[in-house]
């Protein structure tokens, strides 16, 4: 596939350390840059805290990732309740949030609610597929699926918009089109409508290996709103690729759940498997590092509200 160059770089640095920000950064704010912008898929208080520690610029709350936490399908099983209860811990690595929000948790009028829950709460916006209810999951493979009509996706939107109190709160609009095995002409023809019906940006799926259709897309799109893709299946197609073909955002949805996943059973076997920790210690983190994570060092007011003071020495590695 031959790519659209742009002038500017699509790898300058990334966003900095949450410590050194002075102020939030609003997940709008990051279509701004003359680069692609990368979120990665997180789902507890410590993944949060290493994507602000290793430079992504936002958080994507997976609903695949939140649902395997709670020992779910990623059926739409999960409640706005569920979500909150995910991010407000997330929330603490100063990085803007977008919400997986599936097919908007029902009709226009609960996705408008949901909206409204989400930006009262601090979230930077909300992404609603075009799957309809019960949604499942991209992944899954061997499954019918069946999409919204256009004008009911559309009605979800525009109500999700509406509901918000403050232009800063996103509605992302992503649609399935490719997934569900229509052609480019159709996926094109969804998102017009939807940037029409006021989307924020528009997600383009595929869980293709190929990245064709995704790159003939960014290259096809014309309308002024951001284009965001997520590469879980075609891995291959760097992000200066996707830059270099209309997409400003990409989104690493699931891959640091998996690598988790491996980790644990790695350090798990090699520990049965050598009857002691010695092995496997060389090879962790340590206490001390960890701890970091929530304990602030002498004056600065103890463990997570919690007066107590400590001296890093007194954690014990």
């Amino acid at each position: 596939m031959t790519t659209v160059s742009k002038d500017s770089s699509p790898l300058a640095p990334l966003a900095p350390a949450v410590a050194s920000r002075t102020r939030p950064i609003r997940f709008k704010d990051l279509f701004s840059a003359e680069r692609i912008s990368l979120l990665v898929g997180s789902y507890d208080f410590i993944s949060a805290q290493l994507a602000a520690r290793h430079g992504f610029d936002g958080i994507w709350a997976s609903s695949f990732c939140c649902s395997l936490s709670l020992g779910l399908p990623d059926i739409n099983l999960i409640s706005i309740n569920d979500q909150l209860r995910f991010c407000e811990p997330m929330r603490r690595a100063g990085l803007p949030i977008l919400i997986d929000a599936d097919t908007g948790f029902g009709d226009a009028m609960n996705a408008a609610h949901a909206a409204q829950i989400f930006e009262s709460h601090g979230i930077g916006g909300m992404c609603i597929e075009d799957n309809r209810f019960p949604k499942r999951s991209s992944l899954y493979t061997g499954v019918h699926r069946e999409l919204e009509p256009v004008q009911l996706f559309c009605e979800k939107i525009e109500a999700a918009r509406k509901a918000g109190n403050s232009s800063d709160f996103s509605v992302v609009a992503r649609t399935e089109a490719l997934v569900a095995g229509l052609d480019l002409d159709a996926a094109l023809e969804r998102a017009a409508a939807y940037y029409q019906a006021g989307a924020s940006a528009i997600l383009v799926h595929s869980t293709s290996s190929d990245d064709d259709n995704v790159l003939r897309f960014g290259q096809r799109w014309k309308f002024p709103v951001p284009l965001i893709c997520v590469p879980t299946t075609y891995y291959r197609t760097s992000f200066s690729s996707l830059f270099a073909n209309g997409y400003q955002m990409a989104i690493i949805a699931n891959h640091m759940l998996r690598a988790a996943y491996a980790a644990y059973g790695a350090a798990m076997s090699q520990v049965r498997s050598s009857a002691s920790l010695e092995s496997v210690e060389p090879e962790i983190a340590t206490i001390a590092e960890v701890s970091r994570l929530v304990l602030r060092p002498d004056t600065s007011g103890g463990l997570c509200g919690v007066n107590d003071t400590f001296r890093e020495s007194d954690v014990h590695i």
